[in-house]
């Protein structure tokens, strides 16, 4: 018996050092433990860990000495199809993030929703960068008085334009707003900023840094173009314009390919704009995006450039872009394949990217 299990574990070494990933169910901990460098632990259908090996199977012990609940039922049975999903693999990527936030991966992914450290490390590696001009726990604690005459207002997290305001003074005191094309004051300016906020029932940390003018005057607010990343290259880049206000309703798109050739239907539900037109600096911001999304420890990222009167700059980097629930059937498909196409960062990388800018990010 002993020989047999000493042949069937060097099977298993030979075979993960052919193939580079196997998956092993077992409720061997010896075997488990002398094999893998990762451990998931399910627990009724549902992941409890996954990651360090050793954490797992103390998880995985406590499970087993607590008594067993009922198996929670599911009000339906969802069938996972076969064909790749852009929509399927970033909710499960979230999914892991949610359940198992102690992972190197999900530790990453949280830092990298907060604006002010991805921005600072993303600006060590290009020229243009915006100047932040303060950091404050509440908009209320902002004094209108010392800031330029243009400037921007950002909320600390997330990945929407909640919050933002694209801030130009007027000669009466008042300032004008870019991108809901109204003019305030500034108890109104912060009026408005909470009133965007109130659902989440809190205050928003924010940002102000300096303005970016467009590069091309026609527009109010620098274009903003959004490359979509798989192994550090571009696959598909969108063109966006807010200057025309801050409904979702009024703004404009367009999609390219990576050499811009225009597009068609990439994603349902928004409006497509023929005024919009490939840049002349396309080729830089492509070569931009993609040397950016090359410095972070991710198969697959948004990453989000500004065509400015200074040259490209750097906006933000999501690793789960709100827009993958809209992408047509054809655009799903192929975005899924792209995703699927590339191999994950060991948490052995992740982690000597974290220590190496834990300066940045902590």
């Amino acid at each position: 018996m002993l020989a047999f299990r000493e042949k069937s574990q060097s099977k298993v070494k030979e075979l993960i050092k052919d193939s580079g990933s196997v998956v092993i169910v077992s409720h061997s901990m010896g075997l488990l433990k002398s094999i893998c460098t990762k451990l998931l632990v399910l627990e009724n259908g549902e992941i409890e860990h996954y990651g360090d090996v050793e954490s797992g199977m103390k998880k995985y012990a406590k499970l087993m000495k607590a008594p067993h609940p009922e198996p929670r039922t599911k009000s339906k049975l969802q069938v996972v199809s076969d064909k790749p999903s852009f929509k399927k693999c970033i909710e499960d990527s979230i999914h892991l993030w949610k359940s198992a936030p102690k992972s190197p991966r999900s530790q990453l992914i949280s830092k990298l929703r907060k604006k002010i450290p991805i921005k600072r490390f993303m600006d060590t590696f290009i020229p243009v960068k915006s100047l932040n001009l303060g950091t404050f726990s509440r908009i209320t604690e902002v004094d209108f008085s010392i800031l330029p005459d243009q400037f921007v207002i950002k909320p600390q997290s997330g990945a929407s334009n909640n919050g933002v305001f694209v801030l130009q003074r007027n000669t009466d005191g008042t300032y004008f707003d870019s991108m809901r094309r109204k003019t305030y004051t500034e108890i109104e300016i912060v009026d408005a900023y909470l009133d965007e906020f109130k659902r989440f029932n809190r205050y928003s940390p924010i940002y102000i840094e300096e303005r970016f003018n467009s590069a091309n005057p026609k527009y109010s607010v620098p274009l903003d173009y959004k490359g979509y990343c798989f192994g550090g290259k571009v696959a598909l880049v969108m063109q966006r314009d807010v200057s025309q206000g801050r409904e979702y309703s009024k703004w404009k798109f367009a999609y390219y390919t990576p050499d811009w050739k225009p597009l068609g239907e990439v994603r349902m539900g928004i409006n497509y704009s023929d005024e919009l037109e490939a840049p002349k600096e396309g080729r830089e911001i492509v070569e931009k995006m993609e040397y950016l999304a090359s410095k972070l420890p991710f198969k697959f990222c948004s990453m989000d450039m500004y065509n400015t009167d200074r040259g490209v700059a750097f906006g933000e980097c999501t690793i789960h872009p709100g827009a993958y629930k809209s992408f047509s059937k054809e655009w799903d498909l192929l975005l899924g394949e792209l995703y699927l196409q590339e191999e994950d960062f060991s948490d052995e990388h992740i982690l000597a990217f974290l220590d190496e800018h834990k300066s940045i990010f902590d």
